[in-house]
């Protein structure tokens, strides 16, 4: 049978100040229709770049050799025109980060419009039916109310579903998907996958899957590449190769899972934070003269306490109210309720009277593409929060960065290097020393682990229980990755629609969970499967 897509001998070099860097070595697989191939493998080991390469959105500083057959169609010398063609009609892209993939600008409606009309032709009142129908089978609730929002109006894992849609809306033949279930919480993860395999079945759509989570390969793929600088050291069936590994590299990546559990909390240790009964409700607003229309229910009432030395994890759905929650608590938003930090009552503070407390309060945040500043160097960006809050004036500031840097497992050599010179898991560590150096009381902790490969994922949470260890470090650890949650934390808070649903000892939710949805949680993440539980 002739494949849908054949990939030979692969070769992918970028010049770069007059030389020539390989980036891809002598690649080679095929994919058959309606069949899922997965690319796993650590960031660096050219799984994006190989799969950019197929319809050539490569940079301009890119030079590629050798074959690419789309349905006997070569692809690695197409003009533009045949390029044109292919993209978004026959094989289709899902990018893992939607925030630099949705036109800030535009509405989502507009957004899945322009798909839809540029590849179809289609006008008129059936192209918005089109739309709300996608946004609704990706899992978007009340997909109609959505229409009119902005990208930043949406969560995270709300923005990857409208990336989906829009790759969904004109039926490909191949669809690549590069990480597309990152950002996205364990019940949400599954009923993509589902949706997707589903989409597979029914209309013959073949799938290159790309991912650094094994958990999702075995669930969805047919067969399993893995790649290791560039190249493919291992191929099989995806029973095949996790039944039994033969390359060393493939056993350390199936071997790579946060085990281990924090170090108790002492008796004796003082309340860092906590609030009482906190709504935070957004106004909709609506007409010329902006009147309230309704709310937006974020939180209803969520009641919390975390312990100097206690990590608080906090799970749910996108859109659940996590992360809402954890910015209210840091007074980054308002709200109503009584929120308290470090026994002083913090909700009547002004921002003036807020700022002495800042530098014991510190987030690090899910994204270390973005929360970093391109323009600053290493040292510059760990020691901005050393001048904003005046920290030990009379040391060094260079001293004191290399010290943290030292403390988070990166050379202090490296201070004068940029963002982009670095691994997605050594820019989250510049994150984490960023709030570490002020030596903050609470740490919130935004999905700091979910955009890391998972060898990666170990390391930053043995950083982090290590850090809490030494410092007695309060955290508020939001995350969909429930293996994380539970090695890292010591009480869980589980989240619903702005509801706290359960809560407790994190022993006792995960083994014996109380509610319908806590069950679904940790089916979806444990078990590989999604309840049809409804609210």
């Amino acid at each position: 049978m002739t494949p849908l897509l054949r990939v030979s001998d692969l070769r992918i070099a970028f010049r770069q100040d007059g030389e020539l860097r390989s980036a891809v070595h002598g690649v080679s697989f095929d994919i058959q229709r309606g069949e899922t191939v997965a690319l796993v493998g650590e960031s660096g080991s050219g799984k994006s770049v190989t799969a950019l390469s197929t319809v050539d959105l490569l940079p301009d500083n890119a030079e590629i050799e050798g074959s690419i057959l789309y349905k006997d169609k070569e692809l690695a010398k197409a003009d533009e025109k045949t390029l044109r063609s292919v993209r978004g009609n026959d094989i289709s892209f899902i990018f893992q980060e939607p925030m630099t993939s949705l036109n800030p600008l535009h509405t989502i409606e507009k957004q899945l419009r322009e798909v839809i009309e540029l590849h179809q032709g289609t006008r008129g009142p059936a192209v918005r039916e089109r739309i709300i129908e996608l946004l609704t089978r990706v899992g978007i609730r009340d997909a109609e109310s959505r229409l009119k929002s902005f990208p930043h109006e949406l969560s995270g894992g709300q923005r990857q579903r409208v990336m989906i849609a829009m790759a969904l809306a004109n039926g490909p033949d191949l669809l690549i998907a590069d990480e597309p279930t990152t950002a996205l919480d364990v019940t949400i993860q599954a009923q993509i996958l589902e949706l997707m395999d589903e989409l597979k079945r029914e209309e013959g759509m073949a799938m290159l899957f790309i991912t650094h989570d094994l958990t999702i390969v075995r669930k969805i793929a047919d067969r399993v590449c893995v790649m290791k600088d560039g190249e493919i050291v291992e191929h099989g069936t995806t029973a095949e190769v996790f039944g039994n590994p033969q390359h060393p590299y493939t056993q350390m990546l199936l071997a790579a899972e946060a085990q281990g559990r924090p170090v108790p909390v002492p008796d004796n240790a003082p309340v860092i934070a906590e609030t009482d009964e906190l709504r935070i409700w957004f106004p909709i607003r609506r007409g010329l003269l902006r009147r309230t229309a309704g709310y937006v229910k974020a939180v209803n009432s969520a009641s919390l306490t975390v312990r100097a030395g206690e990590t608080l994890g906090i799970v749910g759905e996108s859109g659940s109210g996590k992360t809402t929650l954890a910015l209210a608590v840091m007074r980054l938003i308002q709200s109503k309720g009584r929120i308290a930090f470090v026994g002083k009552d913090t909700n009547g503070l002004s921002q003036r009277e807020l700022r002495p407390l800042r530098a014991d309060m510190q987030i690090v945040f899910q994204d270390p593409y973005g929360s970093l500043s391109p323009r600053m160097t290493v040292e510059q960006i760990i020691a901005e929060g050393l001048g904003i809050h005046n920290i030990d004036p009379t040391r060094s500031r260079t001293e004191m960065v290399a010290e943290i840097m030292t403390e988070v497992g990166l050379d202090p050599a490296m201070m004068n290097r940029y963002p982009h010179e670095f691994s997605g898991g050594q820019r989250q560590r510049i994150a984490i020393a960023r709030a570490m150096v002020l030596r903050p009381k609470l740490v919130v902790l935004d999905e700091p682990t979910s955009a890391l490969d998972r060898t990666v994922q170990v390391q930053i949470v043995d950083l982090l229980r290590d850090l809490q260890r030494k410092h007695g470090l309060a955290y508020l650890f939001i995350s969909h990755d429930l293996t994380v949650v539970r090695a890292l934390s010591h009480r869980i808070m589980v989240m619903r629609n702005g509801d706290v649903v359960e809560a407790g000892e994190v022993d006792a939710v995960f083994d014996n969970p109380q509610t319908d949805y806590t069950r679904e949680l940790m089916a979806a993440a444990f078990d590989g499967r999604a309840t049809s539980y409804s609210a």
